[in-house]
């Protein structure tokens, strides 16, 4: 930092003295590229200060009245990048760790996340892309690059910190307007000489003393306060929405236990769901493979009795206890009650209908065509009996 010349720093104070004489001067910055005037009503600005052939003032900017959060008449391009996202309203939870030339990283107290956003920069316009998840990286430290041009905040009230509400603004009077009376002319101001006299001791009189130190060249120009950089301490509630909260029914006072109980409660819940739902499928399964078998039962159970009812009246046939050609009445009586007519078959004596061996013989049973063959053979000599 340069020691300011007292010839300068007497030229800008008697230049602002003549520029703007309604607003007291109350400082002037030790670099002298700012100072610091109060108005009439208290309020205290920020004024840029611009040397070279003359003195010029730029616009000013309201201060900070704790005198911590100046702002600077003169912001570098990652304050400005800063000071746009913060004027994007991003959610409360999201603050900037660190703001650069071409990109921002940003944390969020929910989950304590990182994303870097890009920044794009047209016609002085500054604009955001679209976020990336990021996680930190640890890389050697180089003694000779320094990021002067980047930005590092320790904690979200530092990045972030808290806008003064507004005062509130009273209620139109009722009734007629007031008539405005003009005020006077004010006097003119006293013309000095810009140019100053070193052997000119000064204004003689006793001034108030700038409290920046005065105008005595003996005295070093104080030091202005350094912004409290420690992180504060962070509200419990502070890392999550009140969006979050919201979806979880709770009030926006809840802190992070109870976004955690309810938050087990759900996965609970879910649980239950999932083991029902698991069940419902098994039993579904079950059921499917259940009717499989029974038909494939039933089948067999079908196959079965057809070949029972087969061998059965096939052998009723071949032992002559029925004939032929009664073995199809037979077989539908069978069909409504196959117990009962089993029993009947089985009470018959073999050669009941029609002997199926010549008397005496004691052989080979003859097959169901040869009796049929048999029977025909008895009726036609029977009908040939009787021509």
């Amino acid at each position: 930092m340069r020691t300011p010349k007292p010839d300068l720093k007497k030229l800008i104070r008697a230049s602002w003295e003549s520029a703007a004489p309604e607003q007291k001067l109350i400082s002037i910055g030790n670099d002298l590229d700012h100072l610091i005037a109060e108005d009439s009503a208290g309020r205290r600005r920020v004024v840029p200060i611009g040397v070279g052939a003359d003195i010029h003032f730029g616009d000013s900017v309201e201060a900070a009245t704790d005198g911590d959060n100046m702002p600077n008449p003169n912001p570098s391009l990652a304050e400005r990048i800063h000071q746009a996202w913060n004027a994007t309203s991003p959610p409360e939870q999201q603050w900037i760790v660190e703001a650069a030339p071409d990109e921002v990283i940003v944390m969020d107290n929910t989950d304590r996340s990182l994303v870097r956003v890009p920044v794009t920069i047209d016609d002085d316009q500054i604009s955001f892309g679209p976020p990336q998840k990021v996680r930190p990286a640890y890389v050697p430290a180089d003694d000779g690059q320094v990021a002067a041009s980047r930005l590092v905040f320790a904690s979200a009230d530092e990045s972030r910190p808290a806008v003064e509400p507004a005062p509130p603004v009273d209620p139109p009077p009722s009734g007629p307007p007031p008539v405005h009376t003009p005020a006077p002319p004010a006097d003119p101001a006293p013309q000095t000489d810009p140019t100053p006299d070193p052997a000119d001791p000064g204004p003689t009189g006793n001034p108030d003393p700038a409290p920046d130190g005065g105008d005595n060249p003996t005295d070093p120009p104080a030091a202005e306060p350094e912004p409290n950089t420690e992180p504060k301490g962070e509200d419990p509630v502070s890392t999550l929405s009140n969006d979050t909260r919201s979806r979880l029914g709770l009030p926006d006072d809840a802190d992070d236990d109870a976004v955690l109980a309810a938050i087990d409660d759900l996965k609970a819940k879910a649980d239950k769901v999932n083991a029902a739902t698991a069940a419902t499928a098994a039993t579904d399964e079950m059921k499917a493979e259940i009717s499989r078998l029974s038909g494939e039962l039933a089948g067999i159970k079908a196959a079965a009795a057809a070949d029972t009812k087969k061998a059965l009246f096939e052998h009723a046939v071949r032992t002559g206890r029925i004939k032929p050609a009664t073995r199809e009445s037979w077989e539908k009586r069978y069909d409504k009650a196959p117990d009962v007519i089993t029993d009947i078959l089985a009470s018959l004596a073999p050669n009941t209908e029609f002997p199926t061996t010549a008397p005496g013989y004691t052989g080979q049973e003859a097959s169901a065509e040869e009796l049929e063959d048999a029977e025909a053979d008895k009726l036609f000599a029977y009908n040939g009996k009787a021509n």
